[in-house]
């Protein structure tokens, strides 16, 4: 059970930060950074996410990316290629998913944290498309700003304002893109934090 109290995690040479444990929070989750992609790899916690697994045919890819918002060390970069059509008349779609939890669609209690910030870069509307509780997932456009030019954006969401939202039981995180006509797209996402 030594691993339980675990005093620092060092990985290829470098230390790790360790969120705090939620059971020292009373059973939330920590706010703080959900990642800032400037060490690789990957965490697992943020993986591929498309309309495959409703009988879809479009496909996502997310890869660690050198430089990041701010000049900071690195970001997450997803690269879609959509069907032309989505499953069962839908528009297809394609990005990333982080799950907070230990498991996928494992519920963690966010209570207390009322904003997501997050930094992108896009040329296209994206989706923010939240799971939490036992009801559908919620969904909140993060539309494209064609000022911006392709360079980095800060975002911030009121997540008290989304409808049916439950902090209480905050499952995953999934940022998407969608076309009626398919074809491929990226986006890059860093500094995701909830405050």
């Amino acid at each position: 059970r030594a691993t339980r109290a675990r005093v620092a995690v060092w990985k290829n040479g470098a230390p790790v930060a360790l969120a705090a444990p939620a059971e020292a929070l009373g059973g939330r989750m920590p706010a703080g950074l959900l990642a800032d992609f400037d060490q690789p790899p990957l965490s697992e916690r943020w993986m591929p996410a498309a309309d495959t697994i409703m009988g879809g045919r479009s496909a996502a890819r997310v890869r660690s990316l050198d430089g990041g918002a701010d000049g900071t060390a690195g970001a997450l970069l997803v690269e879609v290629d959509l069907a032309a059509e989505g499953p069962d008349g839908m528009p297809p779609w394609a990005g990333v998913y982080h799950h907070p939890g230990p498991t996928p669609m494992a519920p963690v209690n966010a209570s207390g944290l009322s904003t997501l910030r997050f930094a992108v870069q896009a040329e296209q509307d994206l989706w923010l498309i939240i799971f939490s509780g036992d009801g559908p997932p919620q969904r909140v456009a993060v539309p494209a700003d064609p000022a911006a030019g392709g360079a980095w954006r800060p975002v911030s969401i009121d997540l008290t304002g989304v409808p049916g939202y439950r902090a209480d039981a905050l499952k995953g995180l999934s940022w998407s893109t969608s076309t009626p006509a398919g074809g491929s797209a990226r986006f890059a996402l860093d500094q995701v934090e909830l405050r």
